[in-house]
């Protein structure tokens, strides 16, 4: 069998070394640079032989939890801590500083508000409250990340003091925060939702989102799926140039980068 005859390898080099070439020096210490240029590649693929090493070293995988079960919420925070970005990602760590792969858990959040949260401090709330939910679902995680959509409405007028309807955006607040409780927020861009989305779902008392309504108005395929997603409206409305997982990515990138100057600099949050 395969594995008995490397076993019998293994214990003749050890037993005796009569009649077997000893390495050089140089040798020797190559072939060491190669088993570690093969460890540091293995660390940063995060692959699941890496990790289970780094259990055993007691340094267990960098444990992120997200806030929501959402495909494209825990994508973009998939995206987010992905290699190549992982080794910049562990440098300000402190305590997590030796993890050693990333794993990345969504779980399922009531963000106490409004189906279709409205202006800055509804979204926020809603971020926040879903923060709250995952540290005490999953405690003991090295991250925890929560985003909320919101809808926004600007006025805009083509002169000062001019009239006119406000126009609505959709953009997201997102939260990072540390195992000390260090935490850092950014807001994604946004996208124009069109007037008649908006205005549907200011009259269902925002029992119903904007996106909602815009994978109403375009309606259904002759398989009968949705044309366009209620969940990713922003891919539809900006001609895929920016779907709502970029988006995501775009905030979480921004506010990743506060909380590492945070953490670098040991600045209050």
């Amino acid at each position: 069998m395969a594995s008995s005859e490397a076993d019998d390898k293994g214990e003749a080099s050890v037993g005796s070394s009569e009649g077997q070439e000893v390495p050089e020096e140089g040798q020797v210490k190559d072939a060491e640079s190669s088993k570690a240029t093969q460890d540091l590649a293995e660390a940063a693929d995060g692959s699941t032989k890496a990790a289970v090493k780094a259990v055993k070293a007691g340094r267990a995988p960098l444990y992120v939890v997200v806030a929501s079960t959402a495909p494209m919420k825990v994508a973009a925070v998939e995206r987010l801590f992905a290699p190549p970005a992982l080794p910049a990602l562990l440098r300000p760590r402190g305590p997590a500083a030796g993890a050693l792969g990333v794993r990345v858990e969504g779980v399922k959040t009531a963000s106490g508000v409004n189906e279709q949260p409205f202006g800055h401090e509804e979204t926020m709330r809603g971020a926040l409250n879903r923060l709250a939910a995952a540290r005490a679902a999953r405690p003991g995680a090295d991250f925890y990340v929560a985003l909320e959509n919101g809808l926004f409405d600007v006025l805009c007028s083509d002169s000062v003091g001019g009239g006119g309807a406000p126009q609505s955006f959709d953009m997201a607040w997102v939260v990072i925060e540390d195992s000390e409780g260090r935490r850092a927020l950014a807001h994604s861009a946004g996208v124009e939702m069109p007037a008649a989305a908006a205005a549907a779902s200011k009259a269902s008392g925002f029992s119903t989102t904007a996106g909602g309504e815009v994978a109403r108005a375009a309606g259904a395929g002759g398989d009968g799926a949705d044309l366009v997603d209620p969940q990713d409206p922003h891919r539809h409305l900006t001609s895929g140039f920016c779907p709502r997982e970029d988006m995501l990515l775009g905030a979480l990138t921004v506010a990743w980068g506060q909380l590492s100057r945070l953490c670098s600099s040991n600045e209050p949050a």
